[in-house]
């Protein structure tokens, strides 16, 4: 993931807390850096395990609490990929991509891709029905050109 949009994702949880008056825990920053140091879609079991290789350890319920401010800030989106679990993915700086999720048992693998078209698709959408987009997923279901 790019520095900027990591940095961008960091100012927006920064502004939050000062104009809330809210604190921002150096958890909680080092916990959105993580987060928004891959490019692909996670989980929250994965977050920990990367926040544990890294030798930061907090707590699932700090874990928990924080996705759930972030995802409050519209810095991710919940995805739910259809195996019972649930999925992330950061907004800032993606707001072309296409999720690919293969739907056979034995791959199951979701990849992420850059698509300037959907641009095109957001501004006709809005023009047509008159919405505002704040955020969006593009999620396609299917098999992979491994199957």
């Amino acid at each position: 993931m790019k520095k900027q949009y990591k940095d961008k994702a960091v100012k927006i949880l920064e502004e939050y807390g000062s104009r809330e008056k809210k604190r921002n825990t150096p958890e909680r920053r080092i916990i959105l850096k993580t987060a928004y140091s891959t490019d692909e879609c996670f989980s929250l079991q994965w977050l920990e395990e990367k926040l544990k290789k890294d030798n930061y350890t907090v707590s699932k319920a700090t874990l928990y609490n924080a996705m759930e401010k972030f995802m409050l800030l519209k810095l991710f989106v919940e995805l739910s990929l259809g195996d019972n679990r649930l999925t992330y993915s950061h907004t800032i700086g993606a707001e072309n991509r296409v999720t690919l999720k293969c739907t056979e048992p034995k791959c199951n693998s979701v990849t992420n891709h850059e698509m300037p078209e959907l641009d095109d698709l957001r501004k006709l959408v809005e023009k047509r029905y008159g919405f505002t987009t704040r955020s969006h997923s593009f999620v396609m279901h299917g098999t992979c050109k491994k199957h």
